[in-house]
């Protein structure tokens, strides 16, 4: 017979994770755009690029061009994360017990959703932008990186730069960068860059040199708009706990499906590896 209680608790939890996941932020979550649907895979309407005509009179017959539509199918994966606990009666009542738990299993959830991001930047087809300084990400390398998007008319607003801790390092080192003569931030200070050369948001990762679960190819830099990428997700998580074979100790698990796809190939990338 089922533990009443326990099954309970499990609904409890269930919603306590999803309530701190959605409230919280990973690096690159919020520089994609979200989906939701049914089932495990959604088809996102695409439309190619559209030339402005000149305008013409009230009554004077146009010809109009219709652009080229297509779409591209996002199918999610499972995402897992685990805990283990010794006990499950005090786990049920010390809320700061359980706050940790949450706290780890959305850190690895989001860590996860960082990954998936990451893959989907690194399938395009784009030719490699090269840097004015060879595997060198300073302030021409940025600018170099904004100009490329630029080339391709991508809208101004919404851009996210994603480097490697290599990259990083050139932009920490670069004066130009860090120096409130230049810049208004607090980069030495803070750790991090924003609204450099447009991009919005500056994001150093560590699994863009990931060689374990997806191999990135070694591209350390990547440029691009938040259309770019689809991150769909069609329900939110579901929570177990089961005691295992010998009851030594209890596992949490976290379950959901999230997919991520490149929908707009229109962003530059570049391989700083060799820094």
């Amino acid at each position: 017979m089922a533990d009443t209680r326990t099954e309970v608790f499990i609904s409890q939890f269930a919603k306590e994770f999803n309530v701190a996941f959605r409230q919280s932020k990973s690096l690159l979550r919020d520089s994609v755009k979200y989906y939701s649907g049914v089932g495990e895979s959604i088809n996102i309407p695409t439309i190619g690029n559209v030339t402005a005509q000149v305008g013409r009179g009230r009554f004077t017959n146009g010809t109009f061009t219709e652009p080229a539509q297509a779409q591209v199918n996002v199918s999610a994966q499972p995402v897992e994360a685990f805990d283990r606990i010794a006990s499950l009666d005090p786990f049920q009542s010390n809320v700061d017990f359980r706050k940790s738990s949450i706290d780890t299993l959305v850190s690895a959830i989001n860590v996860r959703i960082d990954q998936l991001i990451i893959a989907a930047l690194a399938a395009t087809a784009e030719t490699e932008t090269a840097l004015p300084t060879a595997n060198t990400m300073n302030k021409q390398g940025v600018v170099k990186m904004a100009s490329v998007l630029n080339a391709k008319n991508v809208d101004q607003g919404d851009r996210t730069l994603v480097i490697s801790s290599p990259a990083w390092e050139d932009m920490m080192n670069d004066t130009t960068l860090t120096s409130s003569d230049f810049m208004v931030n607090k980069a030495l200070n803070d750790g991090y860059f924003s609204n450099v050369a447009g991009f919005g948001k500056i994001v150093q990762s560590n699994y863009l040199t990931a060689t374990s679960d997806t191999d990135y190819t070694g591209r350390e830099a990547y440029a691009f708009h938040k259309r770019d990428v689809a991150l769909f997700s069609p329900k939110e998580f579901s929570v177990s706990i089961d005691k295992n074979a010998d009851a030594q100790y209890w596992v949490i698990c976290v379950a959901g499906l999230y997919g991520a796809k490149l929908v707009h190939d229109e962003i530059a990338w570049s391989d700083v590896s060799d820094v």
